[in-house]
Parts: structure tokens; sequence; C-alpha cells
């Protein structure tokens, strides 16, 4: 099962591929930039993360996710809380996410996709 989204997508966009760890190391060098990242996630009231692994949402290791921004309604994504998603979106550095605890936000999400049951 795929979801995939384009409220705000533009046709031919380029996305750097990236890993969670890059972006929270190298914050600076992403800002702003449109990027692909592979993550456990969720989706809740104040607290949408993509994180490096499931043991992060587990044990809610907040600094170790990205806080996520949707421009649209989210509740059809909640059934893959827990599990890896590829999302693409706009990286944000300065922006911690709600109550500051994460590394990083990604906004303007375009992409949220199943990926660990993908064929």
């Amino acid at each position: 099962m795929a979801i995939a989204f384009s409220s705000t997508f533009a046709f031919g966009q380029q996305f750097a591929k990236v890993s969670i760890v890059n972006l929270i190391a190298e914050p600076k060098k992403y800002h702003n930039k449109s990027v692909r990242v592979i993550g456990a996630s969720q989706i809740a009231f104040e607290g949408s993360e993509v994180c490096l692994s499931k043991d992060d949402l587990l044990f809610q290791i907040s600094s170790n996710c990205l806080y996520l921004k949707f421009d649209i309604k989210t509740d059809n994504l909640t059934s893959f809380n827990g599990k890896y998603v590829l999302i693409e979106g706009v990286f944000d550095a300065k922006d911690k996410g709600h109550g500051s605890l994460n590394s990083g936000t990604i906004k303007e999400v375009t992409r949220y996709y199943l990926w660990e049951d993908r064929d």
C-alpha cells in the first residue's frame, strides 16, 4: 500500500537522497533543500516525526528524529505508524519541532510512501 500525494509537488523536482544521520550531522548543508529520507515514522497530534529506527520511536529518542509538517490532513496516514516510510519534503534545520525536541523538520511534505512492505 502506498500513499503519494502532490498538493505542492512540482513535476521534475529534484530531491537529495540523504540519510537522517546526514541531516542531523550536517544540518546547514541541507537547510531549505528538497530531501528524500527513509525512516520509522509516526503521525500524531503535535508529534509527527520520522526517526532513524523503530527503537527511536518506541523509546522516544527525539534527537534521532525529524519533525514532520504536512500541508494536508494526515488522518489516513496513521496506518503507517511504527513502519518505515519514504518521505520527500523540504528540510528546515532551524525548526526543531513541537517543544524543540527534534533535530530539524521536514516541511512541505509532498510524498509519504510505505517503504517496508513494498514489492
